[in-house]
């Protein structure tokens, strides 16, 4: 298996950055493929041989600026595929089809699920075709509950809209880079769209909670593409050298009342309708109820060796009076 790993700027003829083949089955998480050149996929899932098809699952992944002949993101030839929870954007095919995704051979089935394919492009054209391309004879890809560029082939909670992301060229303002962003912007139509058979736990691509109630609607869904969208977002570092001081801030899109939790262990639960809550509330841990967020303060860590050295940190914020709201991001500080 293959967790939070960054596959950039490979080369190769086929799987420039992964190949699954003859009869594997890896489970590929939360990775980052960016700008590997290859015939046939930065991600091949094949049988070469007539030998096994292999059977392979990508999720919470971003597969940004590939490029190949065919297949620029991902190419599924005579195997078993399953890509759930992914963002496949911008990524490039010679042919003027698959510039996201290619199925061909004799491939069992290939499906596509709570994904956001766009932009992607087949000889220079942004069209259907390029986004995701089953091969004549072969079994068309099962795509549910995604956003595909030109979609114009139906399926169960398919749509074709901008996904509106928050700056998917990132800081540096240059597409094709580790700062590119597949963050949603508050009302993207991508926000709990998600199909409720897409696994809800753990974290997406960022390492925020995977299924989260982002629109406030009472309803926890899974957002289409690699991140989950939430109304709360921390930020924690530790600042000072001689005295030792945690930085917060709590950022909130809407004035939400918050809640600051402090654990010693990490572990996970699902705490509905808030979210995956990281902070391990079957050991001593702390909440601090900070009020209106945002908010943003500094803290002072006495000293003290009979305290911990590493903590977890998660913010909630929620509007009690309608029992809605949305856990954060969790960070892990060493002290």
């Amino acid at each position: 298996n293959v967790f939070e790993c960054q596959f950039i700027s490979n080369v190769a003829q086929g799987g420039a950055a992964l190949a699954a083949r003859e009869g594997s089955d890896p489970w590929i998480d939360r990775c980052l493929f960016l700008d590997n050149v290859a015939d046939k996929g930065a991600v091949l899932i094949e049988d070469a041989d007539n030998f096994e098809p292999s059977y392979a699952t990508l999720r919470n992944s971003a597969l940004l600026d590939n490029e190949a002949v065919s297949g620029g993101a991902v190419a599924v030839l005579a195997s078993y595929a399953v890509i759930e929870s992914c963002t496949i954007f911008g990524n490039r095919a010679d042919s003027a089809e698959a510039g996201g995704l290619l199925v061909e051979g004799d491939s069992p089935y290939a499906v596509v699920r709570s994904c956001i394919v766009w932009g992607n492009l087949g000889a220079g054209v942004v069209s259907e075709a390029a986004q995701i391309w089953t091969a004549p004879g072969t079994t068309a890809a099962i795509v549910v509950q995604s956003d595909v560029d030109h979609w114009t082939q139906g399926g169960w909670g398919n749509i074709a809209a901008d996904p509106a992301f928050v700056d998917l060229d990132g800081a540096d303002d240059l597409f094709g880079t580790e700062h590119d962003d597949v963050s949603l912007a508050p009302l993207s139509p991508c926000v709990d769209t998600g199909s409720l058979q897409a696994y809800f736990l753990g974290t997406d691509f960022l390492g925020a909670p995977r299924c989260i109630d982002g629109n406030l609607d009472a309803q926890m869904i899974v957002d289409m593409g690699a991140a989950e969208y939430s109304t709360v977002r921390l930020h924690a570092d530790v600042v000072g050298t001689d005295t030792k001081q945690v930085s917060v801030a709590i950022e909130a899109d809407e004035p939400l009342w918050g809640y600051l939790l402090v654990g010693l262990d990490e572990s996970e639960h699902f705490l509905p309708p808030y979210g995956s809550v990281f902070v391990d509330m079957s050991q001593p841990f702390g909440r601090i109820e900070v009020g209106v967020l945002p908010f943003a303060q500094t803290f002072t860590v006495p000293d003290d060796p009979a305290l911990p050295r590493r903590i977890v940190l998660q913010a909630v914020g929620a509007k009690p009076a309608q029992f809605v709201g949305n856990v954060s991001n969790a960070v892990w500080l060493d002290l």
